[in-house]
């Protein structure tokens, strides 16, 4: 008996410090809390876990959002920049092709127009006045068709950049369309999971939201488990040191009483 309890006072005075004073009743009450919310905690940091993840997914999509909806609104004033443009040189282009039109008509009458005199009446009209001969005589069909090459050439660049901008606003679309979806579903998810947080949080009575550091929370229980183990066993130890003395003591009655 003596070296049992020997054994336990060394045992007790090896105990680790402990800051909580609370008796052994209040120890094992305690400690069956703790063993009962320990699957809410671990619960609590799965869903940390998924909603931390989540919220930090739907805050970049909402930057990319934002950035696409400006490109678009920027693309699509391009877009109708170049159809106001597109549309002048068509207008253009139509007009210069009809000068060219009439040029090469006015050209086949050259031979004609080269045999009408000053006085003499025209084959087609009568008349004996021919005041657009020199005007005629002055047309350079080259500058024209010049321009309407140009014009063409400019019509057909205007319309393979406005067919290129009309894709990229289509691909801007389709990854607006896309982001705005999945923003939809992690709110649905989040919204879904803050509520079992809630709950859960709730049961645990704290007060802690999905975006805090829930690890100092977590660590400090951990360390309050850790002193209410420590002080069960030096209840354990006090109550076995009590009953070796009490052994003791009757031993020593009992040869007290032989010696008598």
């Amino acid at each position: 008996w003596q070296q049992q309890l020997t054994h336990a006072e060394q045992k007790l005075n090896a105990l680790a410090a402990i800051t909580l004073t609370l008796t052994a009743d209040e120890v094992a009450t305690a400690l069956a809390q703790h063993a009962e919310q320990r699957p809410l905690r671990q619960r609590l940091v799965a869903l940390h876990g998924q909603i931390v993840p989540q919220q930090k997914r739907l805050a970049q999509l909402m930057v990319t959002i934002q950035n696409v909806t400006l490109e678009q609104t920027q693309r699509n004033a391009a877009l109708n920049e170049m159809r106001q443009r597109y549309k002048e040189k068509t207008q253009q282009l139509a007009d210069v092709k009809t000068i060219c039109e009439q040029e090469a008509r006015i050209k086949t009458l050259e031979a004609q127009r080269a045999q009408l005199q000053p006085g003499q009446p025209c084959p087609l009209c009568g008349s004996t006045s021919h005041p657009a001969v020199e005007a005629y005589q002055a047309l350079e069909p080259g500058v024209n068709q010049s321009r309407l090459l140009a014009l063409e050439n400019e019509v057909k660049k205007l319309g393979e950049e406005g067919a290129t901008l009309r894709g990229q606003l289509d691909a801007l679309t389709k990854q607006l369309q896309r982001d705005e979806n999945e923003a939809q579903s992690l709110r649905q998810d989040e919204q879904a999971l803050t509520q079992q947080w809630q709950a859960v949080t709730a049961s645990l009575n704290i007060t802690l939201q999905p975006q805090d550091d829930i690890q100092p929370w977590l660590d400090a229980q951990d360390e309050h488990e850790r002193q209410l183990r420590l002080l069960s066993q030096r209840h354990e130890l006090q109550g076995q040191i009590a009953a070796h003395n009490q052994q003791i003591i009757q031993y020593q009655q009992q040869i007290e009483q032989r010696q008598q």
